[in-house]
């Protein structure tokens, strides 16, 4: 009967020390051996303890395939050039093959229609604003003209749409397009002379009437100026959106060119390449050859 119950005291000890370091190895602490058991046995319940927590080893949580280190030598070669001694950003610092140009050809049509008045229409006297219509640019055009001789400047601001009105206003804080310069530039031209409408252009919604100077009638000189209309909402006005339009800015019906060529960024033209370039290429070659 002692010696039961002494086996059994001796069994509860190593399964209390079995517990205690199960749970240990689990947080990552190493096990502690207990001073009741050897450390090459082992009972059937630490045995399954074991199995069914399996601790964490230091050699199962390092990576399986280390990174190698990153030295001078692993890197390429790259050569270094002063700012100094570089005559373009163009230039390549490494050998290059012969450079070819070569281009892209993109043709962009601008069709127009072009009729002229026969006669010419001259606006001689001035309309006043309630006999003025807007319902074709001719229209709008006489308005315009009437406007000037009778030095009616809010009258002819409103003959604009609405966004190129804001743009003749913003531009009129300019000291030679002020309400007043202009004012003074109309009274001393239409002393004498007047508004001839010469040519009628067409392109897209936009019409351009083409004009002229007259003197009692008779045309003044081989100048034409264009002012453009377009409808708004069944009313005609006076419109900016053209002013960068190659149609308005070369005015073909003039008897000038209508065939335009532009290079839109020309390249940069070298007589061979630099010594910088060249010093780069071999230096790149050299530091090749060192590494094999």
């Amino acid at each position: 009967m002692k010696y039961s119950i002494k086996t059994a005291w001796l069994a509860s000890c190593v399964l209390v020390a079995a517990t205690v370091a199960g749970a240990l190895s689990s947080a990552g602490a190493p096990p502690r051996a207990s001073a009741h058991t050897k450390p090459h046995r082992a009972t059937a319940h630490t045995a399954s303890s074991k199995a069914s927590k399996p601790a964490t080893t230091k050699a199962a949580a390092e990576p399986s395939v280390k990174p190698l280190p990153v030295t001078t030598d692993s890197m390429p070669k790259l050569p270094m050039v002063k700012a100094k001694d570089r005559t373009s950003w163009i230039l390549p610092i490494f050998k290059t093959t012969v450079p070819v140009n070569k281009q892209i050809t993109t043709v962009v049509h601008y069709p127009y229609r072009e009729m002229s008045y026969a006669p010419a229409v001259t606006v001689n006297d001035a309309v006043v604003p309630a006999e003025q219509h807007v319902d074709s640019p001719e229209d709008v055009f006489i308005a315009r003209a009437s406007d000037m001789m009778r030095l009616d400047y809010v009258s002819w601001l409103d003959t604009w749409d609405p966004a190129s009105k804001l743009e003749t206003i913003a531009y009129s804080q300019h000291k030679n397009a002020s309400p007043e310069f202009k004012l003074k530039q109309w009274g001393g031209v239409f002393r004498s002379v007047r508004l001839q409408m010469v040519r009628r252009i067409e392109t897209g919604p936009f019409v351009i009437v083409s004009y002229a100077m007259a003197v009692q009638g008779k045309r003044a000189g081989p100048y034409e100026f264009p002012t453009v209309f377009q409808p708004v909402k069944g009313t005609w006005y006076a419109t900016q959106d053209l002013h960068s339009d190659p149609l308005l800015i070369n005015m073909p019906w003039l008897g000038k060119t209508d065939h335009l060529e532009i290079d839109v960024r020309p390249i940069q033209q070298f007589d061979k390449q630099a010594p910088a370039v060249k010093s780069a290429a071999a230096t790149t070659a050299k530091s090749e050859s060192k590494s094999k």
